[in-house]
C-alpha cells in the first residue's frame, strides 16, 4: 500500500473514532440504537433515532451515513422491483 494511502486510511479511522467520542453519552446511546435498528431491519425507527442525533450534531458523519442508508432501504422495502427498475427500462434494449 502506498504511504499516502496508508496515512489517509489511518486518518479516516482516527476521525471516525474521534467523531464517535465527540457525541455526548445520550447521543452515543441514540447512535447505538440506530445501528441496532439497522441490524433488525427497523429502518423507520432508525431514521427517527438518527434525526434526534442530527438535531444537535448535524455534521456527525456516521449518523448522516446511517440515515441515508436507512432512508434508501426503507424506500426499497416499500417499492416493488418494477418501480425500482423502471428508470433503467430501455437502457439495455
Amino acid at each position: 500500500m502506498h504511504a499516502g494511502c496508508l496515512k489517509v486510511a489511518f486518518c479516516s479511522a482516527k476521525m471516525a473514532a474521534k467523531d464517535m467520542q465527540a457525541l455526548p453519552t445520550k447521543e452515543q446511546s441514540l447512535f447505538k440504537q440506530v445501528v441496532k435498528f439497522y441490524e433488525t431491519k427497523q429502518y423507520k425507527k432508525a431514521i427517527k433515532a438518527a434525526e434526534q442525533v442530527l438535531k444537535k450534531f448535524p455534521d456527525h458523519g456516521e449518523t448522516l451515513a446511517m440515515k441515508v442508508t436507512h432512508e434508501t432501504l426503507a424506500y426499497a422495502v416499500t417499492c416493488d422491483v418494477g418501480t425500482l427498475l423502471s428508470p433503467m427500462q430501455g437502457m439495455f434494449a
